[in-house]
Formats: structure tokens, C-alpha cells, sequence
């Protein structure tokens, strides 16, 4: 699936990462990146146990956004 950049990223098989991808793609059809963005992050916390450096790049391609702004 494409993101917002038009690439597409590698997904790991542990799961995880499948699980955020999933949750960050129902967010992004509703618009509104910006204020999805501490929703996604509590999603990324409660998948991982904290918000790992795979999930804050994963949300920064998908969303369009430089890794700062996360």
C-alpha cells in the first residue's frame, strides 16, 4: 500500500508493526493528520510498550511529517 510519500514501506513479520500500519491507515482516511497524531502515538505506546524509533518512522512516512515533528 502506497503512503502519502507514494512509497511503500518494508513491513516486519513480528506483527507489531502490521498492527500500527493497520490503525495508522484508518486514521489517514479520516483526514485530519495533525490531530490524529497523539492518537496514533498512544496506539504506537500500546502496541510496542513505548514508541519505538520503527514506529516514529513509520508514522513519519506515512503522515508526510519529518520525524522532529513526532
Amino acid at each position: 500500500m502506497e503512503n502519502l510519500t507514494g512509497t511503500v514501506p518494508v513491513v516486519s513479520g513480528n506483527g507489531k508493526k502490521e498492527e500500527l500500519i493497520s490503525f495508522l491507515d484508518e486514521k489517514m482516511e479520516q483526514g485530519y493528520y495533525d490531530s490524529a497524531l497523539m492518537a496514533i502515538l498512544h496506539k504506537a505506546q500500546e502496541i510496542y510498550g513505548y514508541i519505538s524509533n520503527e514506529a516514529i518512522e513509520e508514522i513519519s512516512v506515512r503522515l508526510g511529517m519529518p520525524t522532529a515533528r513526532i
